[in-house]
């Protein structure tokens, strides 16, 4: 079973490669590809609900959210739907002051998420244009009291809405989230972070080597999926980098290459060490303190987009579920110039 959970430009003569991705022109995709996201508030449907409810009413949220319900129940370690002690936990935290307080002001941001879902049709119609033959997920949003960014199952994406309340919101400094995740929080990024959720399920890395080359070309075929999949956003907005970490990176991208190759990273096997260089950090190990945490991810997104040009044959489908990470690097030509 599927299921993962994400506690989720600025042109100058460093960074012409990124400006001429965002003006990269759209396919035109035929009609029946045209999609329509609606939002289902899952939120609002429980919040709205009094504990005397909630057992009657039970069976219409099952009907209504089938897997996500399960989904949310295991989010919040309250036991499966078809337990006696659901409904009682359930609850326990919609009656929550804080928890309930919390759903009112994202209620107050989010009083309307057309600007979601009018994202995220587009998105999911380049999707049905790039992979004609993979489902379109139900979309849900929640509140989950600070636990999960984006859900994902069998056949729904969510989101939660108070992890996405903006850098400044007090909360998370109370909760002492890290700084360096905090400019992610916003509005903007929703669309964007479910869309990378659900590509990262479907299109799972089946290649079982342990190298951190690998791990960094499939986190890059991803990457270069968003670039295709949201072809009017920022690079900022549908990377997971900052404008000004782009930049960074586009200014050093040779330096970072020598590092890796001195330091043998590429095809270095050891976890530990490959998650230090993999996972969200303030900046990357062994690099300045300018550098972005996963830095390697966006070296591998470069060496993905070389391939790519060098063989535009390849569907983006194609790419996705191609295996050899060795294969695709020298076939690449890749060569920081810079």
């Amino acid at each position: 079973m599927r299921l993962i959970l994400y506690y989720v430009v600025v042109c100058s003569l460093f960074f012409h490669s990124a400006c001429n991705e965002a003006k990269e022109k759209p396919p035109k995709v035929h009609e029946d590809k045209q999609q329509q996201v609606s939002v289902k508030r899952f939120e609002q449907d429980v919040f709205s609900m009094t504990p005397d409810q909630m057992k009657n009413d039970l069976a219409s949220l099952q009907k209504k959210y089938p897997e996500f319900l399960v989904r949310f129940g295991q989010m919040l370690n309250i036991g499966n739907p078809e337990d006696s002690a659901f409904v009682i936990n359930l609850a326990h935290f919609v009656a929550d002051g804080e928890v309930r307080k919390v759903y009112e002001e994202t209620q107050q941001k989010y009083a309307s998420l057309q600007d979601v879902e009018k994202d995220l049709s587009e998105s999911f119609t380049y999707y049905s244009h790039y992979f004609p033959g993979k489902k379109i997920p139900s979309v849900v949003s929640f509140v989950s009291g600070f636990n999960y960014a984006v859900a994902v199952g069998e056949s729904f994406v969510g989101v939660g809405l108070d992890m996405y309340m903006g850098k400044d919101y007090r909360y998370y400094g109370l909760l002492q989230f890290p700084q360096f995740k905090m400019p992610f929080m916003e509005r903007e990024y929703i669309a964007t972070d479910m869309m990378r959720a659900w590509i990262t399920t479907e299109f799972q890395n089946e290649d079982k080597s342990t190298e951190l080359l690998n791990a960094m070309v499939h986190e890059g075929k991803v990457m270069y999926a968003m670039r295709k999949l949201f072809p009017e956003k920022e690079d900022s907005i549908r990377t997971g980098f900052s404008s000004g970490q782009l930049l960074w990176m586009e200014k050093n991208e040779k330096r970072i290459w020598t590092f890796m190759i001195d330091r043998k990273l590429l095809f270095n096997t050891n976890f530990s060490e490959n998650t230090k260089y993999l996972n969200e950090a303030p900046f990357s190990p062994g690099m300045p303190k300018d550098s972005p945490g996963r830095t390697v991810v966006w070296i591998g997104y470069r060496i993905v987009d070389a391939y790519m040009k060098k063989h535009p044959e390849t569907t983006l489908e194609g790419l996705l579920k191609l295996k050899d990470s060795r294969m695709i690097l020298n076939s690449s030509g890749y060569k920081p110039m810079k």
